[in-house]
């Protein structure tokens, strides 16, 4: 309620402060709501450390530092319990500096283990401790409510720790990505805690006008009761009501600037998304590759047993983040579709072989009904028709525990070769009641909050879904009721494809521009290493010479064969190709113990993120050819890696 006899602007600076020390108060109650699970989850990895450290590591040492982060985890528990009974904004103060004090000692002891690790004969822990440090410093800023100065307290003595034993290693490479890692934190820190920052202003507001709302409609009911008896408060009610009114607009105008700002919020939060999500998976990437190849070492038992365990963890996060990008990605219109051939038969039958073992597990029949008069061979995107699919068939077997899926693909002839494709998916699960049909399709959306509970997942799913449906120019729908299952289909208009020459004009595949060709000086036998027939064709169409003579291999155990076999001057490898890829086949030929374990071999793949290149010849290639393939690169990589080949 505005206080009487107060001036407008005083009135401002009054709810201005009201507003910061509710915002103050509001941030420390964040940071010791939070603070049971945050101590709890700090006891169990460090005593997940200190078990992985003892036997290497001398022992008084390792449980000096567990003593250490237990007693401190108990003194922040005492401050837990004594705050929860006294929280008075007078004492806020005092009990923030209780906090930081804290977390800042808690900083410095994972600092020390990082000198114990560093103590121990088993060089692995070092880098243990560093993945458990990495999640430890990105999990304090959901911990401390995106406080950044927390954050920094608790980051700075840990990451500097780190970084300093990195440097004094010789690793500065490693320190870089320290230093990176921190700055990234700690601006992922400073925006949450200014989104923090203003839901609260925004509750107080909302707190202060509605006791305004309450104020005015007591002052109006003062003046019903005495309508009757008092016609000069009669004409100020209306002089009120008519001021009201005023109020009313300017509040409308006020709503709909918010409305807008709130667009223009949601537009930055996708283009947020989209970035983070893809800074996010390059290193995830990067965790997962390191887990690969740290599996491929020998282990004992039990360290190949978190290491598989941190490999399944992080391929989880690492789901989750493709599908923030995907949705990210089609929010901000930067999507795009790959139309190459698609074969729907092979479609569902490569569903089908995937899911009938999960079916079966839960005893669910899974069935799958082809149309007889469907074509088989469209232009379409193979992948975002499988991740539709595959998504619809997930959902339908997690949510049946009886009964049945079953799979059904039809499709009618339109006009001009184009065809109508449908995909219904139906099963015997709980349904969805009617009311609450509209909402599955918006973001983080579940049917009701024991789903979520019950079955996991973010609510993601159904979004992508509908968006990458409408990108390909169709449409999703579904037909439930609760307790009697749920039907959705999405319909595609494809184009049929029946020559395959179209199709290379039609995909604008290889570049043919240019005045250039190649000259061999002798006969040149290569070898051509790709699972997609259509890109083989490609590649082939560039190749015809009469003294280039090509074998074909569609996976990488037939390469490795093949090279046994047979002399080649060249090998081309797609990257990524059924029951072996082109790494692995690559791996096997330079480890061949005779033969041709130099063999000039060229990457070929669509992957052309920052980085791809420099891992492909690391791994044994000598060059690197993009998808789209570009003629002229194609024969620059063909001339540098063979001299019987150069370009005229």
């Amino acid at each position: 309620m505005e206080e009487q006899g107060l001036l407008p602007s005083q009135r401002e600076s009054t709810a201005s402060t009201e507003r910061s020390s509710a915002v103050f108060s509001e941030s420390v109650r964040l940071l010791y709501n939070n603070l049971p699970l945050t101590v709890g989850a700090n006891i169990l990895l460090s005593a997940l450390v200190g078990w992985i450290m003892l036997g290497t590591t001398p022992t008084w040492e390792v449980w000096a530092w567990f003593g250490g982060i237990v007693a401190v985890s108990i003194v922040r528990l005492y401050a837990w319990y004594l705050f929860s009974r006294d929280h008075s904004i007078q004492s806020l103060i005092a009990w923030r500096r209780w906090y930081m004090l804290a977390i800042f000692v808690m900083g410095l002891l994972w600092a020390y283990c990082i000198w114990l690790a560093q103590l121990s004969s088993n060089e692995l822990n070092i880098y243990l401790i560093t993945f458990v440090i990495a999640g430890i410093t990105s999990g304090i800023v959901a911990s401390t409510a995106g406080d950044k100065i927390a954050v920094l307290t608790f980051n700075t003595p840990v990451l500097g720790a780190l970084a300093l034993y990195f440097i004094y290693e010789g690793h500065y490479e490693y320190s870089t990505l320290l230093l990176v890692h921190f700055l990234f934190v700690a601006n992922l820190s400073k925006n949450i805690g200014f989104m923090i920052e203003q839901q609260i202003i925004t509750k107080h507001k909302n707190i202060e006008l509605a006791e305004q709302a309450v104020a005015e409609k007591n002052r109006a009911e003062i003046v019903g009761a005495n309508l009757e008896s008092q016609n000069k408060a009669l004409q100020e009610m209306q002089r009120a009501l008519r001021l009201k009114h005023g109020e009313v607009e300017a509040l409308a105008q006020e709503n709909m600037q918010s409305r807008e700002a709130a667009e223009q919020a949601s537009i930055a939060k996708s283009n947020f998304l989209a970035s983070m999500s893809h800074e996010l998976r390059t290193p995830m990437s990067g965790v997962l590759g390191m887990l690969s190849l740290l599996m491929s070492t020998d282990l004992d038992d039990k360290q190949h047993k978190y290491t598989t365990a941190a490999t399944s963890s992080g391929e989880r996060l690492l789901q989750l983040l493709n599908d923030i990008l995907d949705l990210s990605k089609i929010e901000a219109g930067k999507i795009e579709l790959d139309i190459v051939e698609i074969s729907l038969r092979n479609i569902l039958i490569d569903t089908e072989i995937l899911w009938r073992p999960i079916a079966e597990e839960k005893g669910l029949d899974l069935n799958v009904t082809i149309s007889d008069e469907l074509p088989d061979a469209f232009l379409g995107d193979p992948l975002r028709v499988r991740q539709v699919l595959a998504n619809l068939v997930s959902n339908a077997i997690k949510f049946s525990s009886q009964g049945g899926v079953t799979i059904l693909l039809s499709g009618v002839e339109a006009e001009n070769m184009e065809w109508l494709i449908t995909f219904q998916v139906t099963d015997t699960g709980v349904g969805i009641a009617s009311e609450v049909q509209d909402e599955l399709f918006h973001k983080f959306v579940q049917a009701d909050a024991s789903i979520s509970r019950k079955f996991g997942g973010t609510g993601l799913g159904l979004v992508i879904c509908k968006q990458l449906v409408e990108l390909m120019g169709g449409e999703i729908m579904l037909d439930s009721q609760s307790g009697q299952g749920t039907t959705f289909c999405f319909s595609l208009k494809l184009h049929k494809l029946t020559d395959r020459n179209a199709l290379c004009n039609a995909l604008g595949v290889v570049e043919f521009g240019g005045d250039f060709d190649l000259v061999l000086s002798r006969e040149v036998r290569i070898l051509l290493a790709e699972d997609n027939e259509i890109n083989r064709l490609i590649v082939l169409s560039l190749l015809e010479y009469d003294k280039l003579l090509i074998d074909e291999a569609e996976n990488g155990i037939k390469a490795v064969e093949m090279i046994k076999k047979q002399h080649y001057d060249l090998v081309l490898m797609d990257i990524q190709m059924p029951e072996m890829d082109g790494m692995e086949a690559t791996r096997v030929i330079r480890n061949m113990p005779t033969g041709q374990t130099d063999i000039p071999i060229i990457a070929l793949t669509a992957n052309a993120m920052a980085g791809d290149k420099e891992k492909y010849l690391a791994g044994g290639m000598q060059d690197y050819i993009s998808k789209p393939i570009q003629k002229k690169a194609f024969f620059d990589a063909l001339t540098r890696q063979c001299d019987a080949i150069k370009i005229c």
